[in-house]
């Protein structure tokens, strides 16, 4: 039995290797091209697919269908409408004739796989079977630090779609801007959206360092473009999952209504980042009364199935010196702050529950003890999730290494201001996100994993396109193949294509370092250096000591070095460089 399994693994992997000549990300399962390429001229659908599946007129419009053609690329939609398989789908490709068995979702990844191949050459006659591990692939977007109209939230919520994410974690409140309409309570936009200034550079200390721009920041949605953005994402088969973060990060809202916090006294929206000491006060029966208002207006706007409270970076510095407090926790039998939150969460829980609906918090809910039906965002790491896991408790991980896309790509000191350390594309592809063996009985409560997007230092959309991607591509994989088939390399060429379709797109993503590079490199003889761009239509230039140095095939000669020297490398498209990229040569002791 043991050979036959390894016979059968080998075989697996065979067939999953294959799926480079389809240029797909995230990669199917498997695939089998037995075909020549072809170009789809048009499309018509045909075959069984319920109403409540598709939007078909948007899913037409999307595949530029014409009904009237004369020739045309026939897709015969056999749908599955039990649950099991929603994500999965199995395709038959031929020129004149597709046709996909799949579930719910699955029919509609489909489809986005055939376009993706339409649009990169890809395209031929074949099989693909693709199948999904995770129920959770969640990309993340603070729009609170800085503020994006919707159009740029649909353009991202497009690009969740076209690499099969199904969740998109709308960060919505924060110290620095409250971004959504609650007629309840008016001044929470009226005051609270609007901030006087933002902190200059990076922020060096808590505190931060006094020097502001004084530039007003401002913005949020109203509901009906709330209940927009939730349609669109809906017809693309992603669930908006909204943050109201509480009971910490609402200075905007205590500056709004003072009579939040435990002091009462009038705040200003922040102006720098990190936390603030002003936070709900727990202790009085008004503080519930607003949480539950607005909670109202809340779920009546998003469908979801999880509303995300927060819970995390709670400063309880009030709640210790509040008389109020100590009053109500010895009314309550409370025996510290720890367990203060706890009572907070739980009681919005059970409130939210009430209406249907679960909850979803930081990692720091687990402080003082875990409501009885969350599930838990771990982000300190993943030490969060697998305590949750191993308490039957759901948990999606979303760990700060390699998950937070605020980071760094490298420690180059030419990358554009952001919050610090790194992480790399590599970082992000090699990350396996459920610590436990499918085997493992806690397996089954790792619902997956998100990339998070925290806006600090995204002043405009072109620099949230450029911390984004191509991680959020590289992040995509993960649910979709077995840890042990992943390969880099095979990665980098299918990326080359979307990197060509982005290009095409205007999209102003980070251009990676070519293949090849490395940080530093010892010389202690003559050697070739391979540097390939990862999208062929990409230039690699490169200068040693500022000297620019032809290359041949994209191959750099280097000699036994006795100094040490630097290697400049820029990649560029047709439009615009990369940063530069250096590697240290080191000669031969």
């Amino acid at each position: 039995m043991r050979r036959n399994l390894t016979i059968l693994l080998l075989f697996i992997g065979y067939i999953s290797l294959q799926s480079q000549q389809y240029g797909l990300i995230p990669k199917p399962f498997s695939t089998k091209v037995t075909g020549p390429k072809f170009t789809m001229k048009g499309t018509q659908f045909v075959g069984y697919c319920p109403d409540s599946f598709f939007n078909i007129q948007y899913v037409k419009k999307f595949m530029k269908s014409n009904d009237t053609a004369t020739k045309f690329t026939r897709i015969d939609l056999e749908v599955d409408t039990s649950e099991a398989p929603k994500d999965n789908f199995k395709m038959r490709i031929f020129k004149n004739d597709i046709t996909i068995k799949a579930g719910k979702v699955g029919a509609f990844y489909a489809l986005q796989a055939l376009k993706k191949m339409d649009e990169n050459g890809t395209l031929a006659e074949g099989e693909i079977m693709a199948g999904t591990r995770a129920k959770y692939r969640g990309m993340h977007l603070d729009v609170c630090r800085h503020f994006f109209p919707v159009e740029e939230v649909k353009k991202y919520i497009d690009m969740m779609a076209r690499y099969q994410f199904n969740y998109f974690h709308w960060h919505l409140t924060e110290d620095q801007g409250w971004r959504i309409e609650i007629k309840k309570y008016p001044k929470l936009t009226e005051i609270g959206s609007k901030r006087s200034g933002t902190l200059i550079g990076r922020q060096t200390s808590p505190e931060g360092d006094g020097n502001y721009d004084n530039i007003p920041v401002s913005g949020y949605y109203t509901q009906e473009q709330i209940k927009e953005v939730v349609a669109y994402a809906k017809e693309r088969f992603i669930t908006v999952v909204p943050e109201i973060d509480m009971p910490g990060h609402m200075l905007a809202a205590i500056a709004s209504y003072p009579h939040l916090s435990c002091t009462g006294k009038p705040v200003e929206v922040g102006k720098r980042w990190g936390v603030y000491d002003e936070v709900l006060c727990p202790c009085q029966e008004s503080t519930y009364k607003f949480v539950e208002d607005v909670l109202d207006e809340v779920i009546a706007l998003f469908p979801s199935e999880y509303i995300h409270i927060g819970g995390d970076e709670v400063v309880k510095t009030t709640w210790k010196n509040s008389t109020q407090c100590a009053s109500f926790m010895k009314e309550n039998r409370i025996r510290d702050v720890e367990e203060l939150q706890s009572y907070f969460i739980k009681r919005v829980e059970k409130y939210v529950n009430s209406k249907g609906r679960k909850i979803i918090g930081w990692d720091e809910i687990l402080e003082g003890g875990l409501a009885p039906n969350a599930t838990v965002m771990s982000w300190r790491g993943e030490e969060g999730g697998i305590a949750a896991a191993k308490a039957k408790h759901n948990a999606i991980m979303t760990p700060g290494k390699p998950l937070y896309f605020d980071h760094a790509y490298s420690k180059s000191k030419e990358e554009p201001v952001n919050i610090g350390g790194k992480n790399t594309l590599e970082d992000v592809y090699n990350y396996k996100y459920s610590p436990f063996s499918y085997y493992d009985t806690n397996y089954k409560y790792i619902l997956g994993a998100q990339g998070n997007v925290w806006t600090e230092y995204m002043k405009n959309w072109k620099k949230v396109e450029y911390m984004v991607y191509p991680r959020m591509q590289a992040l995509s994989e993960i649910f979709w193949i077995p840890d042990d088939f992943k390969n880099m390399y095979d990665f980098y060429e299918r990326l080359g294509l979307e990197l060509e379709w982005m290009d095409k797109q205007g999209i102003h993503y980070r251009i990676p370092e070519p293949i090849g590079f490395m940080d530093t490199l010892g010389v202690n003889e003559k050697k070739e250096l391979n540097l390939w761009p990862i999208c062929k239509k990409h230039k690699v230039s490169v200068w040693v000591d500022e000297q620019a140095i032809p290359l041949s095939n994209n191959i750099l000669i280097l000699e036994p070095e006795v100094k040490s020297r630097i290697v400049k490398i820029v990649v560029s498209n047709e439009t615009r460089s990369s940063l530069p990229y250096y590697i240290y040569l080191l000669p031969k002791k």
